[in-house]
C-alpha cells in the first residue's frame, strides 16, 4: 500500500515485486483525523460510555501488546512468513523473508 502498486508474484521466477497500480484516490480516500488530547478525553460522566471505552483501551492494549511480542521475537524480527517459501531478500528457503 505505501507503494500504491500491489504484490505481485511472477509466475516463472517466483520472485515478488510491486508491479501493476492499486488504484487511490488519497482526496477522497483518506479521512482527517482528530488531534488526541494531551490528558486524553477527560471528564465523560457516562458510566456505560467508560466502561466502553475502558473496555476497548483494555482491549486495543493487548493487541498492541501482542504485535511488540511477536516483532521482538527471535525470527520475527528477522523474518516474516512468505508461503511462496521463499525469502524476498536472502532467498531462503525456509518459507521466510527477512526484513
Amino acid at each position: 500500500m505505501k507503494e500504491l502498486k500491489r504484490l505481485v508474484r511472477d509466475p516463472e521466477t517466483g520472485d515478488w515485486s510491486f508491479a501493476t497500480s492499486i488504484e487511490f484516490d488519497m482526496q477522497d480516500g483518506v479521512w482527517p483525523v482528530a488531534d488526541l488530547p494531551a490528558a486524553g478525553y477527560t471528564g465523560i460522566s457516562d458510566p456505560e460510555v467508560c466502561r466502553l471505552l475502558r473496555g476497548f483501551d483494555l482491549t486495543y492494549s493487548k493487541l498492541m501488546d501482542l504485535f511488540q511480542a511477536a516483532w521482538r521475537s527471535a525470527v520475527v524480527s528477522r523474518c516474516w512468513f512468505m508461503p511462496s517459501r521463499r525469502c524476498l531478500n536472502c532467498r531462503n528457503s525456509q518459507g521466510l523473508s527477512c526484513l
